[in-house]
């Protein structure tokens, strides 16, 4: 019986320092095969699957294309054309909700390139006609970079872009050419609520911005602008409220970074309440570019933390599972002769040509390759850190036979799965691969075994083991391990975000309301306007529930919930119908309790629907349901 308590302590102690990893990968993916793939962005859906967009050349013209893949990385809808114009459709960004794909691209066919919008379902058909942002360029200014989103649980679209040019009467010719931050934001039909306005100062190249709303939907925003010389990463917040104001995002710019090399390429997250930073940075003499990652305050950087160091680490992009934050980017620490981060960074900067590339943000694999042979051996990363910085897994190798991976993409899936897609120019000028992890959802308690209370749980119980052997009979161990054990397990599998009671509470009223708008589970809950938004946003990102826009109203499901499309009242007045034949509405608001201006708003969009009909007896008209939805 004694050789039992060394076991059970060395199964605790190798429980506490259990990783939580990434695991293992699959098999690398082939996407595209015309050698001229590339500026992709990936999306995950509730589903699991992965949705693919990306520009390929044709005869000298530039299209959009789509690609849907399962959970398991398996082709459901092979590539499409979604954007083919009578100009070059390049650079897309996208943001996925229930509505469908959000898209925004740069587009040349009214002869200057200019942003526009249109919203694709999910199988990468358009639904909608495609518009123009009316932020077109001037004198045939080409695009320096792609534009980046985020979207709110409402629909609107959220976007920023490096610009130059845009409206140059009165300008200078330097300021004509100096590229600035624009922001704008849109609605679900492309709208303008917040027309473009300029985020960054003005005085400098401003370039790779970023943008990422938190729970009260302040759009955060981070770019690298030249104002002291170098490249340095700059912040700012903007709001709106929705209520029209346009802020004044220039008051409160704050620099992140004060570096001797320039700070580039950064990206943004937002977890729990943490604004996340991970940016290249090169060091004092300019040998290598790093990637930090850093915490966002209202005061600067609260937290500076060297994630790859190796060798020169570009194009960083993240995603999270749980409270995990997993970051990609492109690594050079492989190449046969090495060569230092200024001289990287000015072959990029210098041997990139084309219109859809800029800098050090979009790479074309193949210039690299002529230009250096020493630095084609670029290679895609992956590192795992925790909400409170601590890293769990360190920079693992992701490609290992390819000489340029490039501009990886990552997205994760609801079951944890990581998905990631690059391009690789090691025998053309560019094709896209695709992997994953297709990993199991993690438990909490592996989680919580990472966190400091899970760690100090494991210790305790060490303790406690301990005391119950050397003090208690076999009995009453036996009674003590249940005592003990079981509430430790049922604590560490516990679902946290389910112990707030007010999660609880919105969960059990969509549960029993499907389509419940956000105003009525407001009026119900009692809650205020930003702490309900706030508990929506965390319930739908971590896929408790589902949202679908109807009209003006934004209407929440079970996430396993058939949504009908219709509004709860919608349902009512069917309902009623289906039960009273050839009603009239006037009797249908009596019945539902509602007013018949209420009820015939209602009934005229049940009709556009094809659900209700109306037929004519004498002087009254009465309501029918058609034979679709008896």
């Amino acid at each position: 019986m004694k050789r039992t308590l060394p076991l059970v302590m060395l199964v605790c102690l190798i429980l506490l320092f259990i990783p939580l990893t990434t695991g293992s990968w699959n098999e690398v993916t082939r996407l595209t095969y015309s050698g001229s793939a590339e500026q992709h962005t990936i999306l995950a859906d509730n589903d699991d699957n992965v949705h693919i967009i990306f520009q390929e050349n044709l005869g000298g013209r530039t299209v959009l294309k789509y690609q849907k893949l399962d959970d398991r990385g398996e082709v459901l809808v092979s590539t499409r054309t979604v954007i083919s114009a009578s100009g070059d459709s390049v650079l897309p960004a996208a943001e996925l909700d229930q509505d469908g794909i959000h898209l925004i691209w740069w587009d040349s066919r009214s002869g200057n390139f200019g942003l526009y919008f249109t919203l694709l379902n999910l199988n990468g058909t358009q639904v909608m006609t495609e518009r123009s942002l009316d932020t077109e360029l001037a004198d045939d200014r080409t695009p320096s970079e792609a534009a980046r989103t985020d979207i709110d649980l409402f629909g609107n679209l959220y976007i920023v872009w490096s610009q130059q040019g845009y409206n140059t009467e009165g300008m200078t010719e330097d300021e004509e050419i100096t590229p600035s931050i624009y922001f704008m934001k849109i609605d679900e039909k492309g709208d303008t609520l917040v027309p473009m306005v300029r985020i960054s100062s003005g005085y400098g190249n401003a370039i790779n911005p970023d943008i990422e709303l938190d729970r009260f939907r302040r759009a955060h925003i981070v770019w690298s602008e030249d104002l002291t010389g170098n490249y340095e990463v700059y912040y700012s917040e903007f709001h709106d409220y929705d209520q029209g104001s346009t802020g004044n995002p220039e008051t409160n710019i704050i620099r992140l970074t004060d570096t001797p090399m320039e700070s580039v390429m950064s990206t943004l997250l937002y977890l729990d309440g943490n604004l996340f930073i991970a940016w290249s940075d090169g060091d004092d003499d300019g040998d290598i570019y790093r990637l930090h990652l850093g915490l966002i305050t209202d005061s600067g950087l609260s937290m500076d933390l060297v994630v790859a160091d190796r060798g020169n680490a570009f194009y960083p992009q993240m995603d999270y599972y749980g409270s995990s934050i997993y970051i990609t980017w492109q690594d050079d620490r492989h190449s046969l002769t090495g060569s230092s981060g200024r001289d990287a960074y000015d072959n990029m900067r210098d041997n990139i040509t084309g219109y859809y590339s800029h800098a050090w943000r979009h790479i074309n694999g193949k210039q690299v390759l002529d230009a250096r042979d020493d630095l084609t051996n670029w290679e895609i990363y992956l590192g795992v850190v925790d909400i409170t910085g601590t890293i769990i897994e360190n920079q693992t190798r992701i490609t290992s036979i390819a000489r340029a991976s490039l501009t990886p993409r990552i997205a994760t899936s609801g079951n944890g799965a990581i998905k990631l897609v690059w391009v690789d120019a090691s025998q053309s000028s560019g094709d896209l691969f695709y992997v994953d992890n297709n990993e199991e959802e993690l438990e909490e308690s592996v989680s919580l075994i990472n966190s400091k209370e899970g760690s100090l749980m494991v210790v305790g119980g060490i303790g406690l083991l301990c005391l119950i052997y050397v003090f208690s009979g076999q009995g009453r161990r036996f009674a003590l391990y249940k005592f003990l054990l079981m509430p430790l397990y049922s604590t560490i599998s516990k679902d946290k975000i389910m112990e707030n009671a007010n999660r609880r509470h919105i969960v059990a009223l969509i549960d029993s309301n499907h389509g419940i708008t956000f105003t009525a589970l407001m009026d119900e809950l009692g809650l205020k306007n930003g702490a309900l938004a706030y508990h929506l946003y965390t319930l739908e990102r971590r896929r408790y529930i589902k949202s679908v826009k109807d009209g003006k109203f934004r209407r929440f499901y079970p996430r396993g919930a058939q949504v009908t499309g219709l509004s709860s009242l919608e349902e009512r007045i069917i309902s009623v119908i289906r039960t009273n034949p050839s009603i009239s509405q006037r009797e249908i608001a009596n019945l539902i309790e509602s007013t018949p201006q209420t009820v015939n708003y209602n009934i005229k969009k049940l009709i556009q629907r094809g659900e209700v009909y109306l037929k004519k007896e004498g002087k009254h008209t009465r309501c029918n349901l058609t034979s679709t939805i008896l």
